[in-house]
């Protein structure tokens, strides 16, 4: 067999060496050149034989398959290639963030006065823009459902930096905007509806100076925020309760990753980080007395034709606020969304913004003599048997006249009085004397004083030891800390020499005086109980926030024996002097008015004044301190009738519910 098939192997290659030595000799023939190209076709079988024009095809089809596949190499890797490296990372992953729930703010009640509502907004996914559609989109979108410009420049900067992120460009579409984009969403390549919380405020405007409002994070806080908690459209808090509690308020931010197919199809999602709600937490405010405090504020301020007003009401022995009003105000919802009305409340030439109690300065007026009184007891430079003549009723020193203020009313002077009858009847003259002295300058000259006086020294540090000039530490964000001014803040400030007319008018809370409506109450906490003074508080558990200045506890600045004569005079001034709207109250009250002059004299040679009234009640066992105060209100018994409302619903209606 192995012999057999050498010799058919030997004959094949005769053969062919012999039909190749044929073609050879037809080669080498020069007018049969064309059939030399193709010369084995005389040699195979029919069947195998390569025929010309089939080679010339079979070449062409292979240089056009050649061209069509650079050509399309080049379209996707120069022409196009920006666009399908996007689309091939999106294939790989994408990444969204998840908002936490802010914790919920409660009022003593458990009433809700802040929540969390979902809605739905806008964000873009950069990866996924038409890059040369981008001015296109911003002002179909614009014209669609409204835009902020400089607000979309700043989040598509950011979604550039993180193009495979979801960055929000417009917060809580309303539920119009919501369908309108959803109409006409594949006009808009890269932008998608995400959902979304944001924040609700049930109670309504008198709670908006107490809880404040959320917005938007902005550019500069983000660099600034812990990365676990914010992200390009978080909301914080801007003002109130939202921003002083906002670490335990906002939570933290969860992250999950999506797969993605370029169609836009989702193939997988995997949660990588689970988002964590922020802490609830409760106020001492009360919701009820809230809401009749801002209801009473509101008409008084119409009836009196006010440009303002601002009221607190407080527990005195635990410092707990239970309720604020700072009037006029703003509705803190709009700023939840993009809002025309947003712009409205920021111009708005009375400060709607401005939290009065705790961020308005005034002239306190009369409501600072308790704390006169009780330093010149202090220092002994009166008893409280001490008496001081109503006489004169104007006191001059050289030009200038100091009066009191039934010489300006066209009332008879005040006769002999001791402290107490000083308070109940908030004469001026014998503040001017236990303040300054009297006679004017005895000091400087042989004249013996008949009464020596404070001095400037004195009252200034009366007036701090009772905490004006510095802030309370009540925990909501601007407090003031007003101005006690003195001879170095003067020389300072007006390039001017302390004047004996100024510590006069210092002494009656007059001047360059300055104080909050909390500094004013909380001078009355100090006065109305006999225990330490605690720290004017809103949050309900103190010792859980990890704030020591609400923890504080102050002494008394004088001795309680002193405390209590300023006590008596308050009760007189309901009972026998001159705050006749609160002698019928359902309870016994002690008070203080002050009628507070401020700015330039009228036509009428009369300065504009502010109406407080400051106090406490019951007298027996004080359930809460108060400050009323209209802006340019007034007469002091203007404040004084609406304490007098407030205080018989309190005790009347409410308490008896």
């Amino acid at each position: 067999m192995k012999k057999k098939a050498l010799y058919f192997s030997d004959h094949i290659e005769n053969i062919s060496d012999n039909r190749i030595g044929k073609n050879k000799k037809d080669i080498r023939d020069s007018t049969r050149w064309k059939e030399g190209i193709t010369g084995l076709n005389s040699v195979l079988p029919s069947s195998i034989r390569i025929q010309s024009w089939r080679v010339a095809i079979l070449i062409a089809i292979m240089m056009i398959a050649v061209l069509v596949l650079c050509g399309r190499l080049f379209i996707l890797q120069v022409v196009r290639g920006r666009e399908y490296y996007l689309r091939s990372e999106r294939n790989r992953i994408h990444v969204k963030n998840i908002f936490p729930e802010r914790g919920i703010i409660y009022d003593r009640n458990q009433s809700v006065l802040a929540r969390n509502k979902p809605v739905y907004s806008l964000a873009v996914v950069y990866s996924e823009l038409a890059l040369d559609q981008i001015d296109r989109i911003r002002t179909d979108l614009t014209n669609l459902i409204g835009i902020d410009e400089a607000l979309w420049r700043e989040a598509i900067e950011y979604a550039r930096q993180n193009p495979y992120l979801e960055v929000i460009i417009r917060k809580n579409l309303t539920h119009s905007e919501q369908l309108a984009f959803q109409v006409q969403q594949e006009s808009f390549p890269g932008l998608v509806l995400i959902q979304d919380v944001t924040r609700q405020y049930p109670m309504g405007e008198y709670f908006s100076a107490i809880l404040g409002y959320t917005g938007v994070i902005d550019s500069a806080e983000l660099t600034e925020f812990d990365p676990t908690k914010y992200t390009w459209g978080s909301f914080t808090g801007k003002d109130g309760v939202e921003k002083q509690y906002e670490q335990l308020l906002s939570g933290k931010l969860g992250q999950e990753t999506i797969e993605v197919e370029a169609s836009g199809k989702t193939t997988n999602q995997t949660l990588i980080d689970t988002p964590q709600s922020g802490s609830n937490i409760t106020l001492t405010i009360d919701a009820s007395v809230q809401q009749k405090l801002g209801e009473l504020l509101a008409a008084a301020i119409d009836k009196y034709s006010a440009w303002a007003g601002s009221a607190i009401i407080m527990d005195p022995v635990h410092g707990e606020v239970l309720a604020l009003v700072s009037l006029p105000t703003y509705d803190n919802n709009i700023f939840t969304s993009e809002n025309d009305q947003i712009a409205e409340v920021l111009s708005n030439e009375q400060g709607l913004l401005l939290n009065r109690v705790v961020s308005g300065v005034y002239t306190p007026g009369s409501t600072v003599k308790m704390a006169i009184a009780a330093q010149a007891l202090q220092e002994g430079e009166i008893t409280a048997e001490t008496k001081i003549s109503g006489m004169p009723q104007v006191i001059r020193v050289g030009d200038w006249e100091f009066p009191d203020w039934t010489h300006s009313w066209g009332r008879a002077p005040h006769g002999e009085m001791d402290v107490t009858d000083a308070i109940a009847v908030s004469s001026d003259i014998f503040f001017y004397k236990i303040g300054g002295g009297f006679p004017p300058q005895c000091h400087e000259t042989v004249e013996e004083c008949q009464v020596a006086g404070l001095g400037v020294e004195g009252v200034v540090s009366a007036l701090k030891l009772f905490g004006f000039g510095r802030t309370t530490g009540v925990d909501l964000p601007g407090e003031a800390a007003g101005l006690v001014p003195d001879p170095n803040w003067k020389l300072v400030e007006r390039n001017e020499p302390w004047y004996l007319g100024n510590t006069y008018h210092l002494s009656i809370g007059q001047g360059d005086l300055l104080a909050t409506p909390i500094q004013v109450i909380n001078q009355v906490n100090i006065i109305a109980v006999d225990g330490q003074t605690p720290v004017p508080h809103l949050i309900s558990n103190p010792e859980e926030v990890n704030d020591d200045r609400l923890l504080q506890l102050t002494d008394k600045p004088v001795y309680l024996d002193h405390l209590r004569q300023i006590r008596l005079g308050m009760v007189q001034a309901v009972e026998e002097g001159i705050i006749f709207p609160l002698r019928g109250a359902l309870v016994r009250v002690a008070a203080k008015t002050g009628t507070a002059e401020f700015g330039t004299l009228n036509a009428k040679g009369e300065y504009q004044t502010h109406a407080w009234v400051t106090g406490y009640a019951p007298v027996e066992n004080p359930a809460l301190s108060f400050v009323f105060m209209l802006e340019s209100g007034g007469k002091s018994s203007n404040a004084a009738e609406l304490a007098r409302e407030f205080i018989d619903w309190y005790f009347g209606e409410y308490v008896n519910e």
